[in-house]
């Protein structure tokens, strides 16, 4: 400890209280920006999985048989414990390799083109 300084020779301050009109106007705030929140995160799952079930039907006509997982698995896939570690990275695969100009062979790791 520094010499000649005491801690408890300080002044004490009370805290200020904020009025309750301020308190009540950052709840509101808050609790606005949370429902906001949540309307933007709904919109963007939305969002995400029409997009997704369009390019899998886009696939699907480019290549009937290529899918290992079926349509259910787009949004079952996203929500079901353990599975969705890999289901998801699996039918994106599928929908790449649908869509792709070159075909993907089995011989290189992962049956990505080298």
């Amino acid at each position: 400890m520094a010499a000649g300084h005491n801690p408890h020779s300080l002044p004490r301050r009370r805290p200020r209280r904020a009025p309750a009109t301020e308190i009540d106007r950052g709840d509101l705030v808050y609790g606005l920006s949370g429902i906001l929140e949540t309307v933007v995160y709904v919109v963007a799952i939305v969002a995400f999985l029409v997009w997704l079930f369009r390019v899998r039907a886009n696939a699907e006509i480019l290549s009937p048989g290529g899918h290992r997982r079926g349509q259910p698995w787009l949004i079952f896939g996203w929500v079901v414990p353990i599975i969705n570690f890999w289901f998801p990275k699996q039918i994106v695969d599928d929908i790449w390799s649908a869509s792709s100009r070159v075909p993907y062979s089995c011989s290189t790791p992962g049956g990505r083109p080298g």
